[in-house]
């Protein structure tokens, strides 16, 4: 099993190349679904969401207060993208696709019951 002291130690030895994997069934980037690069006291995270089919896409989270508004993903050729900062912490997260349907991701390395019977992404930035 793995545990979430194993996954720490193993970002530790991987940043800068990236904060944490996680990677969902339509989240993607060049190298790693979700991209970091280290800036000294922050990370900044890239966040992508492929789905041609999509109209919007916004990050929702315990660090922007669950908004659904407050961080949405640019509409680009390829998708959908976003680079946000984040301090040293663990953030709760989700997607909004189109203001409507919640999804969390499903093959995230981090995940916990949100209490509501669903599931959140967890990002851990160290």
């Amino acid at each position: 099993m793995i545990t979430e002291h194993f996954l720490r130690k193993l970002l530790r030895a991987l940043l800068p190349l990236i904060s944490i994997v996680l990677a969902g069934c339509h989240i993607v980037a060049a190298r790693h679904p979700l991209q970091g690069r280290d800036t000294g006291k922050e990370a900044v995270i890239r966040f992508s969401y492929l789905d041609k089919g999509a109209d919007s896409v916004c990050v929702t989270g315990d660090f922007n207060g669950w908004s659904t508004t407050a961080d949405c993903l640019s509409k680009q050729k390829s998708g959908f993208a976003l680079e946000k900062r984040f301090g040293p912490g663990r953030y709760k997260y989700q997607l909004i696709i189109d203001s409507k349907t919640m999804i969390h991701d499903p093959r995230a390395i981090i995940s916990e019951d949100d209490g509501f019977g669903g599931k959140n992404s967890v990002l851990v930035v160290e």
